[in-house]
This record gives C-alpha cells, structure tokens and sequence, in this order.
C-alpha cells in the first residue's frame, strides 16, 4: 500500500510520458484543486487523494516503488 511521503500533499502526473511533472508540498485548498484541474490536459491529472493513487498506481512490493522511473519514489513511500 502506498501512503504519500512526508510534506507532500499531491502531484501532477502526465498519463502519455507516464512522470511526476509538479509536487505540492503544502496542503490544496478546493479552489486551488479546481483552478489546477482546470487548466490540466486530459492525459495530465492531479492527485490529492492516497486511496485513488492506490487505486491507479499498480506498485505491489517496496522494490517496485524503489525501481519506478516515473517519478513515483519521489511522492510516495511502501507501506505493508
């Protein structure tokens, strides 16, 4: 299971390179998440929510996050 890292409180992933583009280490407001989600393409999304980062991200084992090339290691920590 994955849980973000300490200070980081969501990131920008772009779908089509399939990396990390922004982390955001302090906490979004509704309005700053709109305005953000409003100006993000459709193969960019922003996630603030852990449970739908568990539910998109296919990382199973500790290794798989250390090996990750997208970025991931830098947002999230393994948690069993």
């Amino acid at each position: 299971m994955l849980k973000f890292k300490e200070n980081v409180y969501g990131f920008v992933y772009d779908s089509v390179d399939g990396t990390v583009t922004e982390v955001y280490n302090e906490p979004l407001t509704e309005k700053e998440i709109f305005l953000i989600n409003n100006v993000l393409g459709e193969d960019v999304c922003l996630f603030t929510d852990i449970e739908d980062c568990n539910d998109m991200f296919d990382i199973i084992t500790k290794e798989d996050l250390l090996m990750d090339e997208e970025g991931l290691n830098k947002v999230f920590d393994f948690i069993s």
